[in-house]
């Protein structure tokens, strides 16, 4: 998703330099295309957009670094903007009250006029249809990528957790090396991907030489024996990050496959507007 936000981003910082287009022009059909998929996401676009202007001019020889001036991306406009035009779909999704007293105002035979009731009531309630499925998809992916934070964030405490852990071994004479990987061990008879895990410990490792520590890195027998304690403290921690990441990775496949069929709904939903 940061990927994603950050190359959102550079699109529209870049048409803006190069061609001089709006960006928040850009950024409205980016949302209604469905490549940014809610209002969230588009505030973090905004954000990294502006930035991304603001640099780009500032390293620029002939700006005056006093006084940079550029069209903002504008937030607060676009969420407006968008608000409204979903107020004004929404108009299409409530057939009039008074359905039959309007048919009743139109020219025509009574057969036609019955036949244009039927054919407006199926319409009206086709794109009712498609309106509630896309707010339904909507919704669902918005608590998706919620669920995702929230593993991330799991990830982030996992971690800091693995990394004290660690300082604290190290300081009682414990090697890097065994620490790592005892944990490896634990983590692939799990049946997860020890790589992962091996990489944090690195992290972990380069942290603590730039503190200076003294971080021994060989392996004893104690790390090659066969029986891990799987009570271990230190093993709480790991357990919960290679499970918080596993579970980011799935969510975001999710996220992926949500959001294309989100921009189709979307699409659709703009079509059959039209169409009205």
């Amino acid at each position: 998703m940061i990927e994603s936000i950050k190359e959102l981003a550079h699109r529209v910082a870049e048409d803006y330099l190069i061609t001089e287009q709006d960006m928040n022009e850009t950024l409205l059909e980016l949302y209604q295309s469905g490549e940014i998929e809610n209002l969230a996401v588009l505030k973090r676009v905004c954000e990294t957009a502006n930035q991304n202007v603001y640099l780009a001019l500032y390293q620029n020889e002939d700006t005056d670094k006093t006084n940079i001036k550029f069209t903002l991306a504008d937030y607060s406009k676009l969420k407006d903007d968008i608000k409204k035009g979903e107020n004004d779909m929404d108009k299409y999704l409530t057939p009039p009250k008074d359905f039959r007293s309007l048919l009743t105002m139109i020219a025509g035979s009574p057969q036609n006029d019955t036949i244009k009731a039927s054919d407006d009531s199926e319409k009206t309630a086709d794109l009712r249809k498609i309106g509630q499925c896309k707010n339904v998809f909507e919704a669902f992916f918005s608590d998706i990528q919620s669920l995702q934070r929230h593993e991330e964030i799991n990830v982030e405490n996992a971690f800091d957790k693995m990394a004290i852990d660690a300082k604290v071994m190290i300081a009682n004479g414990e090697s890097l090396g065994d620490i790592s990987k005892v944990a490896c061990r634990y983590v692939s008879d799990e049946g997860f991907d020890f790589m992962k895990v091996a990489v944090a410990y690195n992290v972990i490792h380069t942290d603590l030489i730039k503190k200076n520590f003294n971080v021994k890195t060989v392996f004893t027998k104690t790390s090659s024996l066969k029986k891990i304690n799987r009570n271990a403290d230190m093993l709480k921690p790991v357990q919960e990050y290679i499970t918080s990441i596993e579970k980011v990775a799935a969510l975001n496949d999710m996220l992926l496959n949500l959001g294309e069929t989100v921009a189709t709904i979307r699409k659709l939903f703009i079509n059959e507007i039209k169409k009205h």
